[in-house]
């Protein structure tokens, strides 16, 4: 697996009463998430922060959908490593 930066647009809600002018300017705000590219296809980008080397697990995934998404960047030098499982740190 990939590591990857990816830049993508997030819904923003404001629960509060304001002007309308205030209202207005309301805009999406861009996040980055980086982690582990699990999946890629015509929906939504997929990666998890967190994948276990003893198992084929993963956690901490994030889903977002293809229409928020600025940019998908590959982070060079960086793979999944296979590592041998060791009980001793």
């Amino acid at each position: 697996m990939k590591l990857v930066l990816v830049e993508w647009f997030d819904i923003i809600g404001k629960d509060s009463w304001q002007s309308l002018d205030k209202a207005r300017s309301t805009s999406p705000m861009r996040f980055r998430s980086v982690g582990w590219l699990i999946r890629k296809d015509s929906k939504a980008v997929v990666v998890s922060s967190c994948h276990s080397t003893e198992d084929d697990t993963t956690g901490s995934v994030t889903s977002i959908p293809l229409g928020c998404i600025c940019s998908v960047k590959t982070i060079p030098g960086h793979q999944m490593p296979t590592l041998p499982v060791s009980d001793s740190y």
